[in-house]
């Protein structure tokens, strides 16, 4: 009724996890209203949506596809100490070391991501605002390393923290 109205242009949800997804396009296919807005998480360690059918749909349809959690909620920027300790947060600063800054290559990640129309990302200053549109402006598409996929629903859902 929105949509009919002219009150919003579209509408769209923000999941989790692939089995969200479907679930939410099944509930706007049965209302009949196109699903033109998705947020997900995506980020050099979580890969769960980048063999989504559904989220490949959406974006060939026009859908916004929203990446979030380009930095994994600021622990991919850590330096370490907690959970910047764990192993594929190892790997993951071991694998960028003499190539590109962590914030370039998280950037450049979801750059990359072919069904990615939008990244959102947090800043807490000004100067880290700055240093974020910086490196968006000077990544490569890229740091698409399928080995640094983690499978540890522990480390890269932040609901589990």
């Amino acid at each position: 009724q929105l949509i009919d109205r002219g009150a919003v242009s579209r509408a769209g949800v923000s999941v989790y996890d692939v089995a969200g997804l479907e679930a939410a396009a099944d509930v706007f296919d049965a209302a009949n209203v196109p699903l033109q807005a998705v947020q997900v998480p995506a980020n050099v360690l979580d890969w769960r949506f980048g063999e989504s059918a559904v989220l490949a749909d959406l974006a060939a349809a026009g859908a916004h596809v929203v990446a979030r959690s380009a930095f994994l909620q600021g622990i991919l920027l850590a330096p370490g100490g907690g959970l910047a300790d764990h192993l594929d947060l190892v790997k993951f600063r071991d694998s960028i070391q003499g190539r590109s800054s962590a914030l370039e290559a998280c950037l450049g990640h979801v750059r990359g991501l072919p069904w990615a129309t939008h990244v959102v990302v947090g800043a807490t200053s000004a100067r880290e605002l700055s240093e974020i549109v910086t490196a968006w402006q000077s990544c490569s598409p890229g740091l698409r390393e399928a080995s640094l996929a983690s499978s540890d629903l522990d480390l890269i859902d932040p609901r589990r923290w």
